[in-house]
């Protein structure tokens, strides 16, 4: 379970817990399935107790992929050189030079993760840049 220390990852079910900025729970269905093949990465707070993370991997043909990539993204993430110049930026006003950088780390994070898993099973197919951007859906309100 999650305490709320800076940095904590949980990939555990959580029930209703209060942390300084909000409540957080997590729960999963499987609905017909044999077993649980979604995996998830809650981190209440990131960089600061006002910033969190929260992942959701679908695990659609199997386990695998989504169980090793919900421990690989965050780490790729805060390492990003782009997620640094999302930090240097500070906490102020939100400007599009924030959402560059965060929408850069966020992609450099998810491509270096699936290269850490090439030659295992996930990698029968590439992802490229285009799908990556599609799929993470990352959206500029300007």
């Amino acid at each position: 379970m999650a305490t709320g220390k800076v940095g904590e990852v949980t990939y555990d079910l959580l029930r209703p817990t209060a942390y300084p900025k909000w409540v957080l729970s997590c729960h999963q269905h499987i609905g017909r399935r044999e077993a649980q093949e979604d995996r998830f990465a809650l981190c209440p707070a990131l960089y600061d107790k006002s910033s969190a993370f929260f992942g959701v991997w679908d695990g659609t043909v199997g386990d695998f992929a989504s169980h090793n990539i919900r421990s690989l993204v965050l780490p790729h993430l805060l390492a990003s050189k782009h997620w640094k110049a999302f930090r240097a930026l500070g906490n102020g006003h939100v400007t599009p030079e924030h959402l560059r950088s965060l929408e850069e780390a966020t992609k450099e994070s998810f491509l270096k993760a699936f290269a850490s898993l090439e030659g295992s099973e996930i990698a029968t197919s590439r992802w490229s840049d285009q799908v990556l951007h599609e799929r993470l859906a990352i959206v500029d309100p300007a």
